[in-house]
């Protein structure tokens, strides 16, 4: 078991769902409205049409200064994810294209129905204090969710700042951003995205190479008693679908 949870930081710092575009060089706490969701077969360019024709140009409408939409590579099929900030809680009881009584909402919540068969939508919020900065652009993200004990937080951030986070920069790791939930999931959830210019990384030496195999194996004994679960995808950016941010259209 100690085994797999050095296999998720190899993930991690070589290689997220809501983007590593998403905020990693902003100085102070961002949050970031996330919906996860799992499409029927088929659907991707009708769920497409609609984020394309309706969501994106009300966003811009509204001001919203940046959406990230990624598709998982490697983890659950037909999944895709969608981050947007949000200032407050307050935003959040805004209408959306799917609302009101119009013919033009009702098409399009069938349409939505056609095309989705579940959604999770969560908010989090960034965490500069645990993150490194300047993350590179990069098309592929590695998205590593951690589920801590409970009661282990702080035990948890603790060991990431002063342990995990300088082992992961002195073995050249780089970009790696750290988002905590707020609301939608459970307590001690945390997301670690790092970009991946390619798939070839993953064939690299590893995220500790500056650790020794005794600082490894009492590394793997610490991370082991402070996690529940751990849970890895790549995904990748789907520029059509995203904006606001470096790399992608304005």
């Amino acid at each position: 078991m100690k085994k797999i949870y050095i296999a998720a930081f190899a993930a991690l710092a070589i290689a997220g769902s809501f983007s590593t575009q998403v905020l990693a060089q902003q100085a102070q706490p961002q949050l970031i409205q996330v919906n996860q969701l799992v499409l029927k077969p088929n659907e991707a360019e009708r769920f497409r049409a609609i984020h394309r024709d309706n969501f994106m140009p009300r966003g811009r409408e509204s001001g919203l200064p940046f959406r990230v939409t990624t598709s998982t590579v490697l983890g659950p099929s037909f999944q895709f994810t969608v981050a947007t900030p949000i200032p407050n809680f307050a935003a959040l009881d805004g209408a959306t294209p799917l609302d009101g009584d119009s013919i033009e909402a009702q098409m399009l919540r069938e349409a939505w129905n056609s095309a989705v068969t579940s959604r999770r939508s969560f908010v989090v919020t960034s965490r500069p204090d645990m993150s490194m900065q300047g993350a590179p652009n990069a098309d592929f993200s590695v998205a590593v969710r951690f589920q801590v004990k409970s009661g282990m937080g702080a035990q948890w951030e603790a060991l990431w700042k002063s342990t995990i986070l300088p082992a992961l920069t002195a073995s050249g790791g780089k970009g790696t951003s750290v988002f905590q939930t707020v609301q939608g999931g459970k307590n001690g959830e945390y997301f670690a995205l790092t970009p991946l210019a390619n798939m070839a990384v993953l064939d690299g030496p590893g995220p500790f190479s500056s650790l020794s195999p005794q600082e490894g194996a009492a590394l793997t004994a610490k991370v082991s008693e402070l996690l529940e679960e751990y849970e890895t995808n790549i995904t990748r950016t789907d520029h059509e679908l995203s904006y606001g941010l470096p790399g992608l259209q304005p």
